[in-house]
């Protein structure tokens, strides 16, 4: 059997809520977080989050992955 994986395609506005939702969860990015290595607790946040868009946690986690790395950072200047 074949799986088929489709993506979800996303609007602006939900990546808008995307970031919101995934500031509000601080062990998925804060390291001073004490539930930030906690891997179910982090499992749980990213259903949550999930939850408002009717799509898989996996399929969240593969955007917020994608979009932290496409943003562009600034390297310290010496």
């Amino acid at each position: 059997m074949d799986y088929v994986w489709e993506k979800k395609v996303w609007t602006i506005e939900e990546i808008g809520i995307l970031i919101d939702a995934y500031r509000e969860h601080r062990n998925l990015w804060d390291p001073r977080n004490f539930d930030y290595k906690n891997r179910i607790k982090k499992m749980d946040s990213y259903k949550e989050i999930a939850g408002l868009f009717d799509t898989s946690s996996e399929e969240v986690e593969r955007k917020v992955k994608k979009y932290h790395f496409s943003v562009p950072t600034r390297k310290k200047e010496l």
